[in-house]
């Protein structure tokens, strides 16, 4: 478990410059409380240096929002607003004395506030982010996550949940946020700034009844069709071995004349033993990313499953129905069909 920093409790605990300003010359909002964290922060100005000489924030959130809050208010007195537009989630979390990567939205919430606080003071409002919101959960739009991406060079989708709480909610949005993210690293890359060997690359789409063609990820680790490991056709799963694994051919399982056979004398009854146990297999590492899958029936070479949690509707779900397929394939050896019901 993290243990917060002296300077994260002490902010907490004893917040500087909360509360409302008189007569600010500018303010910023960013969040909204019904999506759990809001913050408000009001800048006075000197309107000769350009010094901000007072700040004042009020919060809604957990208590690491609260510090970096009055954190960034201490940071932003007297420095000027162009110093001010120049600071970033880092300088906020570094102050802080560090911060945990699920806790990293809390000073993002803040530069986010800052920054809107800066544009009003410069009259630029009418500038605001119009690009494409990509969340349906949480208020973030195309250019705001594409920000984040580069100055915390982030390369994997979870990271992007982190300092962002996108994706943290139904998943609709897991797809376009693995795609932008696998963009913005790939621009990354092309300008010298991020490690190819780093750089996230999203899945490829998958069809239901089609194997996936995953593109292997920037860390060179194996295929992962929503949690299910695939390494050089011989394991399934972190250090579990396959059984009975079948040739395979560019990566993929392939039925085999035994296997054909063998599943062919099988009773009604044998056949979903057989493939209820394949799927059993499968199912804790669904379950870790959220998601599960259960036997329905078994008619002849399809197999009818029930797709739920993080499985069940999303863009992804022709991806775990994928795995499952191959899965089968490799436990059989027969060309068994997956079919989800409801």
């Amino acid at each position: 478990m993290w243990q917060c920093s002296d300077k994260v409790q002490d902010h907490f605990l004893n917040p500087r410059n909360v509360g409302a300003l008189e007569q600010p010359d500018a303010e910023g909002q960013a969040g909204t409380i019904a999506y759990g964290d809001a913050l408000k922060i009001a800048i006075k100005v000197n309107r000769d240096s350009g010094v901000i000489t007072d700040a004042r924030f009020k919060s809604f959130g957990c208590g690491v929002s609260i510090a970096a809050a009055s954190a960034l208010t201490e940071i932003i007195i007297g420095r000027t607003i162009d110093e001010a537009s120049a600071v970033s989630d880092a300088e906020i979390v570094d102050y802080l004395g560090g911060l945990p990567e699920d806790k990293m939205y809390c000073a993002v919430l803040g530069h986010e506030a800052l920054q809107t606080a800066i544009a009003h003071y410069r009259g630029e409002n009418d500038a605001a982010d119009s690009s494409e919101r990509i969340c349906k959960c949480f208020p973030a739009r195309k250019a705001f996550l594409e920000r984040i991406i580069r100055t915390n060079k982030l390369t994997s989708p979870g990271q992007v949940t982190n300092y962002t709480k996108v994706s943290g909610g139904c998943q609709s949005c897991k797809r376009p946020i693995e795609e932008l993210l696998a963009a913005v690293n790939a621009d990354m890359v092309e300008e010298g700034v991020l490690d190819a060997a780093k750089a996230y690359h999203a899945p490829v789409k998958a069809t239901p009844f089609m194997p996936a063609k995953f593109q292997m990820n920037g860390n060179g680790a194996p295929p992962r069709p929503n949690g299910v490991t695939e390494a050089n056709g011989k394991s399934i799963g972190p250090g579990v071995p396959r059984p009975n694994a079948a040739p395979s051919v560019g990566g993929e399982a392939q039925p085999t004349p035994q296997g054909l056979a063998a599943f062919a004398k099988l009773k009604p009854e044998e056949r979903i033993e057989v493939v209820s146990k394949a799927i059993d297999e499968l199912r804790p590492y669904l379950k870790a990313d959220g998601g599960d899958c259960e036997l329905v029936e078994v008619k002849e070479n399809t197999a009818f499953v029930k797709l739920s949690g993080a499985c069940m509707g999303c863009q992804m779900a022709s991806v775990t129905l994928s795995g499952v397929q191959q899965r089968l394939i490799e436990k059989t050896g027969m060309p068994l069909r997956v079919v989800p019901v409801q």
